[in-house]
């Protein structure tokens, strides 16, 4: 099978089970990234919980799976109209990391950076 086909069938794929989702929750898919950003970022944050540095590690697990996300979505573009739309994919980016970037904010505001026994994030104000 050429790999222009592969490729199509896999962005194809991807997109078909995006678009279901969407229509699955009645919501446009746009505002989607904004939950699964958040949902990945704390599943990833609550399995590297023994971690110091897990909400930084988390960010980097949303961020790898958003780029991986956009590119499948740039492969898609340019088989549907010759060229890779950089503005949705900045705008999925922004919404899908919003909520993971608010998260770590909030962390380093209340302290959670700070070293705790045995290099652990500590929960607890010192």
């Amino acid at each position: 099978m050429p790999e222009r086909v592969e490729r199509a069938l896999v962005t194809t794929w991807w997109t078909t089970l995006k678009r279901h989702i969407s229509d699955d929750l009645g919501v446009g898919h746009d505002i989607l990234h904004v939950p699964f950003g958040l949902l990945i970022f704390l599943g990833a944050a609550i399995l590297l919980r023994s971690r110091r540095e897990n909400l930084l590690l988390a960010f980097g697990v949303v961020t790898l799976l958003q780029l991986v996300n956009e590119v499948l979505d740039a492969v898609q573009w340019v088989i549907w109209t010759g060229r890779i739309a950089w503005g949705e994919a900045l705008k999925d980016t922004a919404l899908t990391l919003v909520l993971p970037v608010s998260a770590i904010c909030a962390a380093g505001v209340a302290g959670l950076f700070r070293r705790g026994d045995g290099g652990r994030v500590s929960g607890g104000m010192q």
